[in-house]
Parts: C-alpha cells; sequence; structure tokens
C-alpha cells in the first residue's frame, strides 16, 4: 500500500525506471471497467493529487494500439486518470513513416465521415 497522498502507479513507474520524457506504452481501462485500452506516448506530465483518480499522467503525440499492435488513432495529447491506469512499461518509439500513414489515414476517415453528414 501506497503512503497517504502517494499514487500506486506513481511507485510503478519508479519501480520500472520511467522517467519524465521516457516514451512508454500504458494499459488502461476508460473509467476503471470495460475493454483494456493500449496508448504509446512521451510521459509529458505527472501529477500527484490526494487520491488517485485526481492523479494523471500526460501522453504528447498519443497513439491508440489495437490488438494487433497496429495504430488506431493519433491524438496531439492524452491525458491518463491514475486509477484506470493498468500497467505501463517503457517501449520503442514507433518509425516517423508508420505514425505519418497513421494521421494521413485517420485525416482521410475524417474528410468521408464529414462528407456522409452532408449527404
Amino acid at each position: 500500500m501506497a503512503p497517504k497522498g502517494v499514487s500506486n502507479r506513481t511507485l510503478i513507474a519508479k519501480k520500472k525506471g520511467i522517467k519524465m520524457g521516457a516514451y512508454i506504452l500504458v494499459t488502461y481501462r476508460e473509467d476503471g471497467k470495460g475493454a483494456q485500452l493500449q496508448f504509446e506516448g512521451k510521459m509529458s506530465d505527472r501529477r500527484i493529487g490526494g487520491t488517485d483518480r485526481e492523479s494523471f499522467i500526460v501522453l504528447k503525440k498519443c497513439l491508440r494500439i489495437g490488438r494487433d499492435n497496429e495504430i488506431l488513432a493519433v491524438e496531439k495529447e492524452k491525458r491518463l486518470v491514475d486509477a484506470f491506469i493498468d500497467d505501463m512499461d517503457i517501449v520503442e518509439q514507433r518509425p516517423a513513416e508508420e505514425i505519418a500513414a497513421a494521421e494521413a489515414a485517420a485525416k482521410a476517415a475524417e474528410q468521408q465521415q464529414k462528407m456522409m453528414a452532408k449527404a
């Protein structure tokens, strides 16, 4: 059990040697239930609140990863609430070409949805 005011996940990050600026893979559950989601990105911020629901980490250039390790979505920044993080590990950053291809596919899908909405 973590001391009062210290998040369990913060202790896990320290045990695993995860520091600010590290490129990490986070296994996460929205609101603590449902299917596990995976996000990759550079840890740019970490806040520790009075409870684990007030604590969070921020990933920059965040990628949502699918079951087959494919990129499903790209976000500039993603805040992940500490209470819903199942695990985190340091990983190698994906090649820029793979990320650019995923961003292009996401933009094309977004434009297609706009066109369908107008019709």
